[in-house]
């Protein structure tokens, strides 16, 4: 029987670095959301990570328009601002421009059935949160309000562990001490990075309000 956790890789969250430093030590189905995965999320250990939303938004958006090893096809975004990209994908107006080409997996799928067009005031990553944390997102997006159901069944979520990324080293290392989890020979190196375009993150602060849930669960200190 596997021992190994499982590790959720919510996408640009650290994901390089943890699948290339715990390589066989985990097991990992790529980008895949809980939906897709054939796994006993209830009897056996998994983890996933997260970031702060606002410069998870950054990475996206560097990644999309100025990545160093940007995806095959992906089209031309980088005649696009940083408000274009807000506009169209924090406020999922329009992710289908910038999720290019568009496989139409179940992420997907349910982001143009319950998110796309729909002027509801949730960030991106939020529902995205909602898809890697859940066995069943859509029992949650099909809601009336999704952010009170969300608070209500969040102990219902099928990923045991979340860990940040910011805290990447001190967080794991909890795992660890406290659940048995595989040692690191090494600490987390910063990998994948993308060109750098000069953003700052303090006049995106408003973006907060859209993706409240996660910082008053993980990132209180960003609230005041």
């Amino acid at each position: 029987m596997d021992t190994k956790p499982l590790y959720v890789a919510f996408f640009k969250t650290g994901t390089t670095t943890i699948n290339s430093v715990l390589k066989n030590k985990i097991i990992s189905f790529g980008h895949q959301i809980p939906n897709d995965i054939k796994y006993d999320f209830e009897n056996k250990e998994s983890f996933i990570t997260i970031r702060n939303p606002i410069d998870w938004y950054i990475s996206m958006y560097q990644f999309k328009t100025m990545s160093v090893t940007p995806p095959k096809d992906f089209g031309i975004m980088d005649n696009n601002s940083f408000q274009d990209f807000i506009n169209d994908f924090v406020f999922c107006n329009n992710i289908e421009k910038w999720e290019k080409p568009w496989k139409n997996v179940t992420r997907q799928r349910l982001f143009k059935k319950y998110v796309i067009g729909k002027k509801i005031k949730i960030g991106y990553f939020t529902f995205a949160f909602i898809m890697y944390i859940f066995k069943n997102p859509e029992d949650i997006l099909k809601q009336d309000d999704i952010l009170d159901y969300l608070k209500k069944n969040f102990n219902k979520k099928c990923v045991k562990h979340i860990i940040k990324l910011e805290n990447l080293d001190e967080d794991y290392n909890k795992l660890v001490k406290n659940f048995n989890y595989p040692e690191t020979e090494v600490n987390f190196p910063v990998t994948n990075k993308s060109i750098k375009k000069n953003i700052n993150k303090n006049d995106y602060k408003y973006l907060i309000e859209l993706d409240k849930f996660i910082y008053d669960n993980f990132y209180p200190e960003y609230l005041s």
